[in-house]
């Protein structure tokens, strides 16, 4: 009985045994792929990081090709623009010596016929536009507007709002008027500033610009400084 009873124990322990050491041989197999299976994605993971970082890499040399060329056109542009400039300068000087006589700078009140003017307006008694005061003023504006805007390129356009005492509104008039740059306002005559405000009404007859050829000619020589401390004395266009 007590044989019987220690071979049956031998039998279950090895039977237990033999269970665990393949429990344990399982175990280590599923481990092992477990393992070579995160290997893998890992590897795949790498790779995958490798080509975006490649990708990376040209997105940024093409990036630094394209901004090379475009700081080749800005240096371009800009060189342009200021011979663009240059030119609007010598079309205005040569305006305002052709204009003047040598003798004052052009304005736009000096590129027609004033009611002011005894000059124009006495001798010629016969003539029905020069003896109206109404028309000759009209007359006045539209014949500057259009000397000052032939003289420079007439698709060019400034904000003149940068102007202190000028609004949107006061713009707009101002370019109805084909005075549309900085170069324009600059070489604009007070008196003619003065009767494109008057012709506008009672609300903008208010509005002083003394001060507005000034402002322009720094804006137009890019003088921002000296435009920004002009503009602290002013107050609406005038001095404080």
């Amino acid at each position: 009985m007590t044989y019987l009873m220690t071979q049956m124990l031998l039998c279950l322990l090895l039977a237990f045994l033999l269970g665990v050491l393949f429990g344990w041989w399982l175990g280590r197999r599923g481990l092992k792929e477990r393992i070579q299976e995160l290997e893998d994605r890992g590897e795949r993971r790498h790779d995958e990081c490798r080509s975006e970082l490649e990708s990376c890499r040209k997105e940024r040399d093409r990036c630094g090709e394209d901004r090379k060329a475009l700081e080749k056109q800005l240096a371009t542009c800009q060189a342009e623009l200021e011979a663009c400039r240059e030119q609007v300068r010598m079309a205005v000087d040569a305006g305002r010596a052709s204009g003047g006589g040598g003798s004052q700078p052009m304005g736009l009140a000096d590129l027609g016929p004033t009611e002011t003017s005894p000059v124009e307006t006495g001798p010629v008694e016969t003539s029905p536009v020069e003896s109206s005061p109404v028309e000759t003023k009209e007359m006045s504006v539209a014949e500057t507007a259009a000397a000052v805007a032939a003289a420079v390129d007439p698709k060019a356009k400034d904000d003149l709002k940068k102007i202190e005492g000028i609004g949107p509104k006061i713009e707009s008039l101002l370019n109805a008027k084909g005075v549309k740059t900085w170069v324009q306002l600059a070489a604009a005559e007070i008196a003619f500033l003065r009767s494109v405000l008057d012709e506008a009404g009672p609300r903008f007859r208010m509005h002083d610009p003394g001060s507005w050829p000034r402002q322009a000619e720094l804006a137009a020589a890019d003088k921002w400084d000296e435009l920004e401390t002009l503009q602290d004395q002013l107050k609406g266009g005038r001095e404080a």
